[in-house]
């Protein structure tokens, strides 16, 4: 299964191990740098430096082949346009 997790920073760490662990292929978007970097270095998942509720961003993920999208910004309106756009563009 093909996972896109969209934001987060511990929590989205932690959920790609999870899912890493049962085979799954993951895929984290992030805005800060820094933490893009550290993940990179301690997970075997592709890793996206860029805003996830940005359209140009989503487009770049070829996300017609995902089978899960978590959005999990701190901000909701955020979270609602990328899960918006993942289902009704994409058919996530």
């Amino acid at each position: 299964m093909k996972i896109v997790l969209i934001g987060g920073e511990k929590i989205a760490y932690h959920l790609a191990r999870r899912f890493l662990s049962k085979g799954h292929n993951v895929m984290i978007v992030n805005k800060n740098e820094r933490l893009c970097d550290e993940m990179a270095k301690k997970l075997r998942a592709v890793i996206v430096r860029g805003d996830g509720s940005k359209r140009y961003v989503l487009e770049q993920l070829e996300l017609d082949r995902s089978d899960l999208f978590v959005a999990l910004t701190p901000y909701d309106q955020d979270n609602l346009v990328a899960c918006l756009m993942a289902s009704r563009v994409y058919g996530i």
